[in-house]
């Protein structure tokens, strides 16, 4: 649910909803292609934000802001130099989980944890775990923050 009451339903194409009627978000024409090409794919975790925006992530790395209001799209990648370090790892490509944090960063779980940079509207992927070198990867599915920290679900 969003500030609005609209409920949101994460499905093979993402609605809104509000008193029982459903709305399915409009075609991402300007859906920008991965590096092979590619377009769409599933949209697997979903993020409604404080000022009416949602986020989502796609397949092939993607983070995708939706503006209901005015029905706009804005993209987030990672750029060419981390994208093909990924690949050479051999990185999850699927982005599980979105969080924001008291700080208001927003973080990406996928192959290891990701946040979008809001300086250079990158996303940026951890390297540096202090320790806990696993997480990079683990598949991140779910976060939780509480008075003691930020816990995480992983593979």
């Amino acid at each position: 649910m969003d500030q609005d009451d609209h409920l949101i339903i994460n499905c093979s194409g993402t609605y809104i909803s509000k008193h029982q009627t459903l709305k399915r978000l409009p075609l991402m024409e300007d859906y920008p292609p991965d590096m092979w090409g590619r377009r769409g794919g599933g949209r697997l975790a979903i993020l409604p934000d404080s000022d009416g925006s949602i986020w989502l992530t796609g397949e092939y790395r993607i983070l995708i802001r939706y503006w209901p209001l005015s029905s706009k799209y804005e993209y987030y990648r990672y750029d060419h130099q981390t994208e093909d370090w990924l690949n050479l790892k051999q990185r999850s490509t699927l982005h599980w989980s979105l969080f924001k944090d008291r700080n208001n960063r927003l973080w990406i779980g996928s192959g290891g944890l990701s946040y979008l940079d809001e300086k250079t509207q990158k996303l940026v992927y951890m390297t540096d775990y202090i320790g806990f070198d696993q997480l990079g990867k683990s598949e991140i599915y779910h976060f939780y923050q509480n008075d003691q920290g930020v816990w995480l679900c992983t593979s």
